[in-house]
C-alpha cells in the first residue's frame, strides 16, 4: 500500500527503503545475531536492494564476524561478538588452510 508519505508495513509508514531496512535490521539484531543469508533473505522479500542494505550496515555499525564456515551479522562491537571476532576470524582462516595442503591459496 503506497502513501502520500510513503509505503506501509503494517500500521507503519516507512518514508524510504533505508527507515525500512534499519527498522528491520535493529529490532532483529537487537535480540540476536542472524546470518548474513538469512537477514539478505527477509530484506530481499520486502524488496530492499543490496546496495541500500550495505548503506544502512554501514550506518548502523554491523559489524559480520565468520563462526563455523558461516558468517553472521552483530550489532555488538566487533570484539564483543562471540568473544573476539577477529582473533575467532584469524583461527577459522588458519584451519581452513591447514585443510587444504597443497593448493595454492592464490588459485
Amino acid at each position: 500500500k503506497h502513501t502520500a508519505e510513503g509505503k506501509s508495513k503494517g500500521s507503519y509508514v516507512y518514508k524510504t527503503k533505508q527507515e525500512e531496512a534499519a527498522h528491520i535490521m535493529t529490532n532483529i539484531l537487537g535480540v540476536q545475531d542472524v546470518a548474513t543469508t538469512e537477514m539478505l533473505a527477509l530484506l530481499a522479500k520486502h524488496e530492499i536492494a543490496e546496495k541500500t542494505v550495505r548503506n544502512v550496515k554501514k550506518q548502523l555499525g554491523i559489524q559480520a564476524y565468520r563462526k563455523n564456515r558461516q558468517w553472521f551479522w552483530t550489532l555488538k562491537k566487533q570484539s564483543e561478538a562471540t568473544g573476539n571476532a577477529w582473533t575467532n576470524t584469524k583461527t577459522q582462516m588458519s584451519k581452513d588452510h591447514l585443510n587444504r595442503k597443497g593448493v595454492d591459496p592464490c588459485d
